[in-house]
């Protein structure tokens, strides 16, 4: 499209929205879209022989023009009604005249007046130069082609602005104007032609700014293509950057999936060491306990009096051998109740005691995590535990408890479907009034190394890094007495009996 069709096509543009604006009134019930001639007021304001107060607007005063007329009877502008119906938007608006007849104003109540406009149009009027000598009286109507055509007062100028002085438009000295023109053809011949020149000049000024516009056109163009052609690159390089983060974020789950097996196999590795020496220690413990028995059946066969290895021997020690059985044999009561603990149904009620003891631990990094004891879905199903962060893990790392789920090596899992597709359910309980519970479900990802038949001890963990904040967690609504409690439920819909 060339700058000139550029130029009409803007100019059509906006010639019609200023024509829509125009008529933007037209969609009134009183407004006519074409309003026929006697419905259109005549222009101007003449002076009028008599007008009485019935044709009058009571709003301005004026003489009524685009009459409308309300329900209850009475006369206005239309365009007096529009400002008060505008002036108050949703609200009352009572009748002008203010008498015992009238009602409140509504659009759709409001009606053109046709027989008032003829009347106002008929309304006798003087000519509009009656100071200048014409005494005519004619109706408005009609006054707009009596200046034009008939009215011999009116002031009448040399069609080729000469200058000249101008005189009123008598009848018969149309003759003048006409020898007016042949005195002056000279004078109108010059005016003429430096008329054109200057259009001349005007058309070369134009064709001068459309070729300016040509070339802003083409550099715009130009630019816009260049544009065009960084907005690609650009384009490409942020699929690239995308792509290569994708790598790197696969590249970070596979590290952190390496890390917590690394983690796992030490902790593993820990535990072991730990149940043999615990192991020992038993055996230990039995050995001194027989030893004791013995000494007891020597003590209590030799009397008060004893003899070697006797009830002579220092208290002291005696007294620190038994506080020593004595802790042993509780810690061994502990063991037993975290096995008669075990759960079968797929529930894990875990309480975790000196919480921020353990909490301290964490972020000194003597213990970074706590496994619960395990559970099962049933006697020869699934084996499973918890394991939490209290200082957080990951992303909540010194700022939340971070709370995942462990699929365990279990005795049975050669009779098992595999992977593990149970739905497991998270849960921080409310201690205060068991209303406000935490809680997080998820369906596993069958996917995931964590939830195939394990290899070792146990899975790679999953759950939620930033479960709970530690703002919201240490309130008396979860954390009693040093003490928190956490459960874990795991679904056993679809488990059949072996």
């Amino acid at each position: 499209m060339t700058t000139t069709g550029v130029f009409i096509f803007s100019f059509t543009f906006l010639f019609v929205i200023s024509i829509m604006d125009t008529n933007s009134w037209s969609l009134s019930p009183y407004a006519s879209t074409h309003p026929p001639s006697f419905q259109r007021v005549p222009q101007g304001n003449p002076q009028y022989v008599s007008l009485t107060d019935n044709f009058r607007c009571p709003v301005c005063w004026g003489v009524l023009r685009e009459a409308v007329q309300t329900r209850c009877g009475h006369r206005a502008c239309a365009q007096c009604v529009r400002d008060l119906l505008a002036g108050n938007p949703g609200g009352v608006v009572p009748c002008p005249v203010s008498d015992d007849t009238c009602v409140v104003l509504k659009e759709e109540e409001i009606h053109r007046d046709v027989s008032m406009r003829r009347e106002i149009h008929k309304l006798e009027v003087y000519c509009n130069f009656r100071n200048e000598g014409c005494r005519e009286i004619l109706p408005w109507n009609a006054l707009e082609s009596h200046e034009e055509t008939e009215c011999p007062r009116v002031v009448v100028q040399c069609p080729n602005s000469c200058g000249s002085e101008s005189c009123p438009r008598q009848k018969g000295e149309e003759a003048d104007l006409l020898r007016h023109t042949e005195v002056f053809r000279d004078n109108h011949a010059y005016l003429t032609a430096q008329h054109s020149h200057q259009v001349a000049l005007d058309t070369a000024g134009c064709r001068k700014d459309i070729q300016e516009i040509n070339s802003s056109l083409q550099s715009l163009t130009e630019r816009m293509t260049d544009q065009s052609r960084q907005m690609e690159s650009l384009i490409s390089a942020l699929d690239g950057f995308k792509h290569t983060l994708k790598t790197i974020k696969i590249k970070a789950v596979s590290q952190t999936e390496r890390l917590i097996t690394l983690e796992r196999r030490v902790d593993n590795m820990a535990d072991r060491e730990l149940v043999e020496k615990q192991g020992r220690s038993v055996m230990l413990l039995t050995e001194r306990q027989g030893t004791l028995e013995q000494r007891v059946t020597h003590l209590e066969r030799a009397g008060p009096s004893g003899g070697e290895g006797g009830a002579c021997q220092p208290r002291g020690e005696n007294d620190q051998r038994l506080a020593l059985l004595d802790a042993r044999f509780a810690d061994i009561d502990l063991r037993m109740q975290v096995i008669e603990t075990v759960n079968y149904g797929g529930v894990l009620m875990w309480k975790i005691r000196d919480y921020n003891l353990r909490k301290q631990d964490a972020k000194a990094g003597k213990t970074n995590s706590l496994y619960s004891q395990p559970f099962y879905t049933g006697p020869f199903w699934y084996k499973m535990c918890a394991r939490v962060y209290l200082n957080g893990d990951g992303m909540g790392k010194g700022t939340h408890l971070s709370l995942f789920f462990v699929v365990q090596k279990g005795e049975y899992d050669a009779l098992l479907p595999w992977p593990f597709k149970q739905k497991v359910t998270l849960m921080l309980l409310d201690q205060q009034n068991g209303s406000r519970h935490v809680v997080d479900s998820f369906r596993p990802d069958t996917t995931s190394s964590s939830y195939q038949r394990p290899v070792t001890e146990m899975n790679i963990a999953s759950g939620c890094p930033l479960f709970i904040s530690h703002v919201v967690l240490e309130t008396p609504t979860y954390l009693r007495d040093d003490t928190i409690f956490i459960k874990v439920v795991v679904d056993s819909e679809g488990l059949k009996q072996h």
